[in-house]
């Protein structure tokens, strides 16, 4: 029941902001957006309202904050991952504890101190090959990663505009 209501009020907040962004009435598309972000904190929905929103108003170094403050939630919820693969290692399972670590890996790269933390060399060694793949996404530019990491946003809101659309 909770889902339903969840979804229900998300479907009214996408209707609403898209309403106010077709209008151009930017300022209270924000509004709404930034309201919604208070209620839920980690809500992709106002996240890529709030960019899109900027970048309409052409507020690119806000927009490229909004980039940024995702990006640490992201960061630290991996976190989690670190958790667990040590948790599996603890019990035997090797797979597992070293499918949380490349998982981890993939999505923090550039984080160095993953290694003391990891109780096996086997793991450790997957976590290598992992990490040795990752390696080119380290060398991107942080504009060419905001820039790259924008344009998606933008695909994702463009696909969220469909979404709606249909839904009506």
């Amino acid at each position: 029941m909770e889902n339903q209501n969840f979804e229900k009020e998300r479907l009214v907040f996408l209707e609403q902001y898209h309403n106010l962004f077709r209008n151009r009435m930017y300022p209270d598309a924000l509004a709404l957006a930034e309201e919604r972000l208070k209620k839920l904190p980690s809500d992709v929905d106002a996240y890529a309202a709030i960019g899109e929103t900027l970048i309409a108003l052409d507020l690119m170094d806000e927009a490229r904050e909004i980039v940024l403050t995702v990006e640490k939630k992201i960061s630290a919820m991996t976190l989690v991952l670190t958790r667990l693969g040590n948790l599996f290692a603890q019990k035997g399972y090797e797979k597992d504890s070293q499918l949380c670590f490349q998982k981890f890996m993939v999505l923090r790269p550039s984080f160095h101190g993953i290694q003391e933390s990891i109780p096996d060399a086997k793991i450790q060694q997957g976590i290598q090959e992992t990490q040795s793949k990752t390696t080119a996404r380290d060398k991107d530019s942080s504009s060419e990663n905001v820039s790259h990491t924008l344009s998606e946003w933008l695909k994702n809101i463009r696909r969220i505009k469909t979404h709606a659309t249909v839904k009506k």
